[in-house]
């Protein structure tokens, strides 16, 4: 009877406290429209920039600047970042990436700039790709933004970024 009593206790503590608790990390794929994070860089672009549901357009005939700031988790886990644009022109579309370089021990490092360009065939979808193991130096990006010079008539689909989340055990 003791040891029965002794064997339910044991097994009554191994099951309500493991002896190995893993972190899971998994890789979140994020997508916002440029509706809700995009906007124009000074007031001067107010007047020129339109907000649609599905994008943000510049609907003068001189160029407008616009920035886009990423939303998401503080450990700076992303790794890539992308800008999809709405009109598959062929127009040439250059944009800056602004971000913080996330650190080994979980903080951040040094800011960095990163141009990106895009010059694509009619009818094909345009977009500018960042990504951490080629254009950050393997650090993954922490803190981002994105600025934009839109053509007449040029507008920002959605901003997309794949980042890693611990999700506990």
């Amino acid at each position: 009877m003791k040891f029965q009593a002794i064997a339910s206790l044991a097994l009554i503590t191994s099951v309500a406290f493991p002896l190995d608790s893993h972190a899971a990390d998994v890789t979140r794929d994020e997508q916002r429209p440029a509706a809700d994070i995009c906007r124009p860089a000074l007031p001067a672009y107010d007047g020129r920039i339109r907000v649609r549901p599905l994008g943000l357009v510049n609907e003068s005939s001189g160029t407008a600047f616009v920035t886009c700031a990423l939303t998401g988790h503080s450990a700076g886990r992303t790794n890539v970042i992308e800008l999809v644009f709405m009109n598959p022109s062929a127009v040439t579309r250059s944009c800056t990436l602004v971000s913080w370089r996330a650190s080994t021990n979980g903080g951040i490092s040094a800011l960095g700039y990163q141009a990106g360009s895009t010059s694509m065939l009619e009818g094909y979808e345009n977009h500018i790709r960042w990504t951490s193991a080629i254009h950050n130096g393997g650090a993954a990006y922490a803190s981002a933004a994105i600025s934009c010079a839109l053509s007449p008539g040029d507008g920002i689909r959605h901003v997309r970024q794949m980042f890693v989340e611990n999700i506990g055990q």
